[in-house]
């Protein structure tokens, strides 16, 4: 783990373990672990006597062996007490120091200083034991040897930290150097931050100030950015700049200088691998990452394996820009992008896998394949994975057959789409490839062979030895696909028409058939599409009736066929557009069928000769005919064809206005109006009809005349003089209706302002006030 030096605070690697000595690469004083935490040392004497008493206050000292007297049973000599057998060595069972106050342990040290000389035992206390107790002697004296030999080695390496004043004599109090470089470097740390402040230049030797600096929340950015354009020369700063990566501010210049100064150090591209695919406490993971996914451009191909990360990053910055870093990589980048896409299920993470795959175009990725297709890629990275397959060539298409296959039961219809896209894409080449593979491969599942089906549509004529059997397969899906791919080649299926028309006439094929057929043999399949308007099912014949009305006049031959649909409702509509697309070989039939007894047809074939117009002379008379109808559909129908003929349809008007039919003569009064000022020129007819009808005719009559417009003005004057009553009524009525446009009529107004009967003088009036404005 990483600690502070408590001697210089400079970052050091320190052990778990509780005792252990670690010395200071900067400040070159050694320190111990207690508690988790690095303590200096303290400065022992390192004198003899010094030894003595600190083994004297570790260890209880055994009594002489004069007043403790021999023990029962034994030889008189040195007694050691019980517990000096069992007591570990102070090394080991006490620290070196209060662990209270390891601050002034720091401070009482001192330089370093020559390994002190334990005093030797008495010869005397060794040899009586000996001689006399060999056993408890031998063991006393081994214990005794143990203990002191520690103590000398704990004393050489505290001894190196200690230094002693220059020359002979008394030693003086230890200097306390440690105080004085601590001081020198807050000056210079002080020293540095004005010129931070004043955008000045560093060199290698103002490190350790802008080591110091980084301790300071305020300065750790402008420090780092100081470090990191001094490059390697400040690598003694990574380990304090790696710990500065969660600092909300400090963070992204933190991962920018470790980056120049030490770019190929396993420790910052560890680092940056966390930073990118771990989480971040504290910091705002965007900038950083950000920091850290520009940090990796300079790691070079190490540095993919940090920007794989950055693909499962959560920020789509973060993600679109490793996806460009990685691209600009190159060929390292592709193991990284697979790796990616193996790890997260992520939509998100699997698309900007595939779009650094789709990147790398100078690079073969045909072998991207097979890892690929193990992965469950999700929406809407599969339509992506797709895309990039188009590039791979033919060679792939095995082994996505196997996975079309192994997702074959995969819901929606974007992948399958998206896999018959990449099929198609692979051209005339696919077909050997798929041909032997389907050759190899029972394909069981009908969705697998349906794709295929569809795909095979582009792929030319020489997809057809497996279309046409796909003509008569037991799923209606497969069938259907393989019609449609039959269509899409178009003239050059002719091999395949018989199979065709066999599955058609069999009633096997769905409504995809009628414009496959058109498509490979144009007008000759029209006896194929009349024999489908004779199908069972109802979207065929659809399909057969809009199939001949594309093929216009060519497709006469099925105007009876298509008139005979005019009764079925559901096919009604899609005969009349039929009929109406066939044109003049359709007109004679229609003409006919206005005499159908069943209204539906007489409605259905007015409506359609009046789409189509008077292109004869018999379809206008044809028409009026139908004004007299007995049933509204029908009558109406024939109306609304006569007003779409314009000057044939008001001529059949006129004449139906002398007609005798009540209801033809009401009709053509009503179509008369409607046309408006087209229609001034029956204005005389429509006064002759004046002559017969009741008062509701006569007036319907004069409305007519009015919707004409100015042209009916000297026409509704004159009628002010008329023999009916009503008439004159009605027509000053018209006539201020009209207002300015009816100047003219003034004379005739105040005329009749002078009318014998009331009604007309009032209507007068009230005409004459209008035209004249008051």
């Amino acid at each position: 783990m990483i600690r502070r030096c408590p001697n210089c605070q400079s970052p050091i690697e320190a052990p778990e373990e509780e005792g252990v000595l670690v010395t200071c690469s900067y400040c070159d004083k050694i320190s111990r672990t207690y508690s988790g935490e690095l303590f200096a040392l303290r400065e022992w004497d390192a004198t003899a006597e010094a030894v003595k008493k600190q083994q004297a206050a570790s260890q209880p000292e055994a009594p002489p062996a004069e007043e403790a007297g021999p023990a029962p049973g034994k030889s008189p000599g040195m007694r050691l007490p019980k517990k000096a057998w069992k007591a570990p060595p102070p090394s080991v069972a006490a620290p070196l120091f209060p662990p209270e106050d390891p601050v002034a342990a720091a401070r009482a040290m001192s330089p370093k200083e020559a390994e002190p000389e334990v005093p030797p035992v008495p010869l005397a206390v060794r040899v009586r034991p000996l001689l006399r107790f060999a056993g408890p002697a031998v063991a006393a004296v081994g214990l005794l040897a143990v203990g002191m030999f520690a103590w000398s080695k704990i004393a050489a390496v505290k001894g190196k930290g200690e230094a002693r004043p220059a020359g002979g004599g008394a030693q003086g109090p230890p200097v306390d150097r440690e105080a004085a470089r601590r001081a020198a470097l807050a000056e210079a740390a002080a020293a540095a931050a004005r010129r931070l402040d004043k955008g000045g230049s560093f060199e290698a030797a103002d490190v350790p100030a802008l080591v110091e600096l980084l301790a300071q929340p305020g300065l750790r950015a402008p420090a780092s950015l100081a470090l990191g354009n001094l490059g390697p020369a400040a690598e003694p700063a990574v380990p304090t700049l790696l710990a500065l990566f969660d600092d909300p501010r400090a963070g992204p210049a933190a991962v920018d200088a470790a980056s120049r100064i030490a770019p190929r150090s396993p420790e910052v591209r560890d680092a940056l691998e966390t930073l990118l695919g771990g989480e971040l406490k504290g910091a705002d993971p965007v900038p950083v990452r950000l920091a850290a996914v520009a940090a990796c451009d300079r790691l070079g191909p190490e540095g993919a394996t940090p920007l794989g990360g950055g693909l499962r990053s959560v920020s789509p910055e973060v993600r679109e820009a490793s996806v460009r870093a990685l691209v600009k990589l190159g060929p390292p980048a592709l193991h990284a992008a697979l790796s990616a896409l193996h790890v997260s299920s992520k939509p998100d993470t699997q698309a900007a896998g595939i779009a650094v795959l789709e990147g790398l175009r100078d690079i073969p990725l045909s072998d991207a394949w097979r890892p690929l297709s193990d992965i469950g890629i999700h929406p809407p990275a599969d339509r992506a994975l797709f895309r990039l397959l188009r590039g791979m060539g033919p060679e792939v298409i095995p082994r996505m057959l196997e996975t079309l296959d192994a997702h074959v039961d995969r819901p929606g219809e974007d992948w399958w789409e998206a896999a018959r896209e990449c099929l198609e894409s692979f051209g005339g080449s696919a077909v050997p490839i798929v041909r032997d593979w389907l050759e190899e491969h029972a394909i069981e599942r009908p969705r697998l062979r349906a794709a295929v089906m569809r795909a095979a549509g582009t792929w030319g004529r020489e997809a057809l030895p497996f279309l046409v059997p796909a003509l008569t397969d037991g799923d209606p899906g497969v069938r259907g696909a393989a019609v449609e791919s039959l269509g899409q080649i178009g003239p050059r299926a002719g091999e395949a028409w018989e199979a065709l028309e066999s599955g058609a006439t069999q009633g096997v094929l769905d409504d995809r058939v009628a414009a496959a057929a058109v498509r490979i043999r144009g007008a000759e399949a029209v006896p194929l599409l009349v024999q489908l308007l004779l199908a069972t099912a109802e979207p065929t014949r659809l399909a057969a009736a809009r199939e001949l009305g594309a093929l216009g006049a060519a497709a006469a031959p099925a105007v009876p066929d298509l008139v005979a649909l005019l009764g079925d409702a559901a096919l009604r509509p899609a005969a009349c557009a039929a009929l109406v697309q066939i044109g003049d070989p359709a007109v004679d039939a229609l003409v006919t069928a206005l005499q159908h007894d069943v209204p539906e047809v007489r409605t259905a074939a007015a409506a359609t000769l009046g789409k189509l117009g008077a292109r004869t002379p018999a379809v206008a008379p044809a028409l009026a005919q139908g004004l007299a109808d007995e049933v509204k559909e029908p009558r109406d129908a024939a109306l609304r064809a006569l007003m779409a003929m314009g000057s044939e349809g008001r001529t059949e008007f006129e004449k139906a206005l002398r007609g005798r039919s009540r209801a033809a003569r009401t009709l053509a009064v009503w179509a008369l109006g409607q046309l408006g000022p087209a229609a001034a020129g029956s204005l005389p007819a429509l006064r002759a009809a004046l002559k017969d009808g009741d008062d509701a005719y006569r007036k319907s009559v004069v409305k007519a005349m009015a919707r004409m417009g100015p042209p009916a003005v000297a026409e509704l004057a004159a009628l002010l003089k008329h023999e009916h009553a009503g008439v004159r009524e009605w027509s000053a009525q018209a006539l201020g209706e009209l207002g300015a446009d009816a100047a003219s009529a003034l004379p005739a107004l105040k005329a009749a302002m002078e009318d014998r009967e009331p009604a007309v003088q009032a209507a007068a009036e009230e005409a004459v006030r209008k035209l004249e404005g008051k």
